[in-house]
C-alpha cells in the first residue's frame, strides 16, 4: 500500500513539474549564473560611510604599538584599520586615500602610496 501511495505523490509531483516547466520561463531553474571568462566578478558591498580623506604625512608607531599616520601639518594623527598595510611604511612619507571615520579618528584605508 504504501508503494502505491508513493506512486501516486510520484506521478503527481512529476505532473506539477511538467506544469510548472510550461508556464515558468527556463531561466527560472537555470540556478546561479555562471562566471564567463573575462568577465569581471561581482563586488561584494561593503557599507564604509563617512567623507572621503586625501592624507599625507608619516606613518609612525602609536605608544602602543599600532601604525597611525601624523598628517603633514604635525597636528593631526589618524588611526588606520589595516595596520599590516600600514606597517610596510614604517617611518615613510606617504599619501592615504580613505574613509574617515570620525566617531574612532580612524582611515579605512581605501590606497596608500609612498610619498618619498
Amino acid at each position: 500500500m504504501n508503494a502505491g501511495v508513493n506512486s501516486v505523490r510520484l506521478f503527481s509531483l512529476l505532473v506539477a513539474a511538467l506544469a510548472l516547466s510550461a508556464v515558468l520561463p527556463a531561466a527560472a531553474f537555470a540556478g546561479p549564473p555562471s562566471h564567463h571568462p573575462g568577465a569581471t566578478p561581482p563586488q561584494t558591498q561593503h557599507t564604509i560611510q563617512g567623507p572621503l580623506m586625501y592624507v599625507s604625512g608619516r606613518i609612525c608607531k602609536g605608544n602602543e604599538g599600532e601604525y597611525i599616520l601624523r598628517d603633514d601639518s604635525d597636528s593631526g594623527l589618524f588611526w588606520l584599520d589595516d595596520q599590516q598595510l600600514a606597517a610596510r611604511y614604517l617611518g615613510k612619507q606617504v599619501s592615504v586615500t580613505g574613509i574617515l571615520d570620525a566617531a574612532n579618528n580612524l582611515i579605512r584605508i581605501l590606497n596608500i602610496r609612498s610619498a618619498d
